[in-house]
């Protein structure tokens, strides 16, 4: 699961001329304990200490490529000429932007 969303976002992140990601395992930790709250509802930050994106779906099977994928189809309803940030495509935001120190 790891490999595949990292390798996923990385592939979509080039396609923005974006630098690629890398794996942080305090950050993983972080989101695992937030995760086993069984609760779905993002921790405003505070949670993770990170922009937090969330994925769900019912009906036949779903994996981390679905839900990433998910995320990056809200680049069709971006508007380009008015960036910034929207709640139909802020996953797609947050997967894409650059660092903040670059």
């Amino acid at each position: 699961m790891q490999k595949v969303s990292l390798d996923l976002h990385n592939s979509f992140r080039a396609k923005h001329g974006v630098a690629a990601l890398s794996w942080s395992d305090k950050l993983a930790s972080t989101a695992q304990a937030w995760a086993d709250r069984c609760v779905f509802e993002h921790g405003g930050g505070e949670a993770v200490g990170a922009g937090e994106s969330l994925a769900a779906w019912s009906g036949g099977s779903g994996d981390v490529e679905q839900g990433v994928q998910m995320w990056y189809d809200e680049a069709a309803a971006y508007d380009y000429g008015r960036p910034g940030f929207s709640s139909s495509t802020g996953h797609f935001t947050q997967m894409v932007r650059r660092p903040l120190s670059l």
